[in-house]
């Protein structure tokens, strides 16, 4: 069975961004974003706040 893509990395891969792009963008580490993607690390409030910035989005859609 396949893993079912968190909404983060979803948002990310239809911008067509990287993960190194992305973390570079609301300093972060790749690798901790990829943790975050994976479901291996929460994500804080500010963290989260970046991530809508970044994406122009709600948060409603990245959680």
């Amino acid at each position: 069975m396949k893993p079912v893509l968190s909404k983060l990395k979803l948002k990310r891969l239809l911008m067509c961004k990287t993960q190194q792009e992305v973390a570079d963008n609301i300093s972060i580490s790749r690798s901790y974003l990829a943790a975050i993607e994976n479901n291996r690390e929460r994500m804080t409030g500010e963290l989260l706040k970046k991530f809508t910035s970044y994406y122009n989005c709600q948060s409603t859609e990245l959680i």
